[in-house]
């Protein structure tokens, strides 16, 4: 008989997922109650908004979303511009944890972004 609830369980390089679906840095992943919903639903894990140095100023751009057009203006795709979090890092650093420990078995990755200058 075969089987009814087959695993999707699967590896990628070092990370073991529950299943091949993680959700990317996006609105999303804009909070750890998000991120908790997600897992709840059964996502296998998540990159968080880009988080970004308190002390980095965060400009709004407009527009964000955009037609890309060739020389005959046939439509060849789209551009999105997605901000970064607006959240502390002091708010990301207690939330990773505490979504860690609530979700052992789940993949979280951070996006960080900062200036290249070391200090």
């Amino acid at each position: 008989m075969p089987e009814t609830n087959p695993s999707l369980k699967t590896t990628i390089g070092p990370l073991s997922l529950n299943n091949p679906f993680l959700l990317a840095s996006a609105p999303p992943t804009a909070s750890g109650r998000q991120i908790r919903h997600a897992f709840r639903l059964g996502w296998a894990g998540a990159v968080t908004k880009t988080i970004v140095p308190d002390t980095m100023e965060i400009a709004d751009v407009s527009p964000r979303f955009a037609a890309w057009k060739g020389k005959d203006a046939d439509l060849l795709g789209f551009e999105n511009i997605e901000l970064l979090s607006k959240r502390k890092v002091s708010y990301w650093t207690d939330e990773i944890a505490a979504i860690k420990k609530e979700y052992p078995d789940r993949v979280l990755i951070e996006s960080i972004m900062a200036s290249p200058d070391p200090a």
